[in-house]
């Protein structure tokens, strides 16, 4: 089970606290959620210090949502770990894929 907490919506950034299984089943949620304040232009920031698990699938994403307009915030080392592996770059304390502008 995933559970998406809207901690603040302020001006063009909106703060999500993810809690529990980002998973196959899961994922679909947290991809649409993301995708609607995307597209009003809005930077999201997921705070991950409640997430116990993460699958291929949610880790996957993660790859290809990280962005200049998504960061992620408290994440544990595990999941630190996990996404410095899949190719997020740590940025002041919050990950990011590098943009092809940055290589």
């Amino acid at each position: 089970m995933l559970r998406i907490t809207m901690m603040s919506n302020k001006g063009h950034t909106v703060h999500l606290k993810v809690e529990g299984l980002v998973v196959e089943n899961s994922v679909l949620g947290l991809a649409q959620i993301c995708q609607s304040h995307l597209t009003q232009a809005k930077k999201i920031i997921l705070d991950l210090s409640g997430v116990i698990a993460i699958d291929r699938r949610g880790l996957e994403w993660f790859k290809r949502t990280l962005s200049d307009n998504v960061e992620i915030t408290r994440a544990k080392p595990w999941v630190q770990a996990m996404l410095e592996w899949k190719g997020a770059e740590r940025v002041d304390n919050s990950f990011r894929v590098p943009s092809s502008e940055d290589k």
